[in-house]
């Protein structure tokens, strides 16, 4: 496939995200593995604790953890699948991971998943809730590595900076471009 979503490198390994699913090419011997055949790829991220994170388009493909087992095979698993853990959308756009270890993971129509440093609680952020979103349709999440926040892109209402008080609340302040260019 011709076309590829996201990219990621790793001793020698190279990651593609495509339409046909996840390629993972080593480099230096030229092979090439397929994961989740025939879906599409938006994004791959890997956590501080080595986990493989794939976020897929689609009403039903969502999110997979990916490990490498001590044998060098990888197991995969779709979240959400084995517990009460679920996804407002399954349409996956980004994932990065806060200060905190937390997973943001950003959605089209579904806002944001925000879960636990454990993997075993998840909070939504949706625009109409906790006084902040203005668009459920995210494009991207990202961890600001000078400043204490989160910047979320909207596919369809701008940019938001997002930051927690000391009660553990999100505030949210929106950025949008007017006609009057202000």
């Amino acid at each position: 496939d011709t076309y590829i979503s996201s990219v990621f490198s790793e001793s020698g390994s190279l990651w593609m995200g495509t339409r046909k699913g996840l390629c993972v090419l080593d480099v230096a011997s030229g092979a090439s593995k397929i994961f989740l055949k025939d879906r599409t790829v938006n994004v791959i991220y890997k956590d501080k604790g080595g986990i493989f994170w794939i976020g897929l388009a689609g009403s039903s493909d969502g999110l997979w953890r990916m490990e490498k087992s001590n044998t060098g095979n990888y197991t995969l698993t779709k979240f959400g699948d084995n517990n009460t853990l679920k996804l407002s959308a399954q349409s996956i756009t980004s994932i990065t991971e806060d200060d905190a270890g937390r997973l943001w993971v950003g959605t089209i129509n579904g806002g944001i998943n925000i879960i636990s440093a454990a993997r075993n609680e998840i909070a939504y952020l949706q625009a109409g809730k906790q006084g902040g979103l203005i668009s459920n349709n995210i494009n991207n999440v990202y961890n600001d590595p000078l400043y204490p926040y989160m910047w979320i892109s909207y596919r369809d209402k701008g940019l938001a900076r997002v930051s927690a008080n000391n009660t553990g609340n999100y505030i949210f302040t929106n950025y949008s471009h007017d006609n009057q260019n202000k």
